[in-house]
């Protein structure tokens, strides 16, 4: 089953998953979208390993906390250069300091869902490790979904018929 979100420059986005394929156009976005998913995953991995090991080298030299908001704030902008570098590559319709400011307003959004999350989950008797891994794939998702459709977007500019209206299939 494929679940059509949008159209984009003459073909079709899938959102959740690809299942049987009526045309090869379908089939190649479908494996584009695969191959964005999986290059997040990887792009997440390494921020998470760096902002780990910031983390570890900087809890050396100040408290715990101001090392891990440290360690937060440059992964978040490691995250940033390499979304834009890798998983959103073909999204450069958009300015640089556009494309910055929108992903570290979805990265404090996230963040603060995230911690609500944890801590509900903790309240609920939940150990913290458990509620960490709860709490990873639905503020993936949500940060996934706001980084394809607000922050990488398409620029859309070029579609335009006239002001304001988008052509049929766009």
């Amino acid at each position: 089953m494929l679940y059509i979100i949008r159209q984009e420059k003459s073909h079709s986005v899938a959102l959740f998953f690809c299942g049987p394929l009526t045309s090869e156009l379908t089939l190649e976005v479908c494996v584009t979208f695969k191959m964005r998913i999986v290059r997040f995953v990887l792009v997440g991995t390494l921020c998470f390993f760096a902002q780990w090991g910031a983390m570890q080298i900087l809890q050396l030299f100040m408290h715990i906390f101001i090392a891990g908001m440290i360690a937060f704030t440059l992964s978040a902008q490691l995250n940033f250069i390499s979304s834009r570098a890798v998983t959103w590559t073909d999204r450069t319709g958009n300015p640089l300091l556009r494309n910055w400011i929108d992903f570290n307003i979805v990265v404090i959004i996230c963040s603060g869902f995230n911690a609500g999350m944890i801590c509900l989950l903790m309240y609920w008797n939940l150990p913290q490790w458990l509620a960490l891994i709860i709490a990873l794939p639905p503020t993936s998702a949500i940060s996934f979904v706001m980084y394809n459709f607000y922050v990488f977007r398409e620029d859309r500019s070029e579609q335009l018929t006239e002001p304001g209206v988008l052509r049929p299939g766009v």
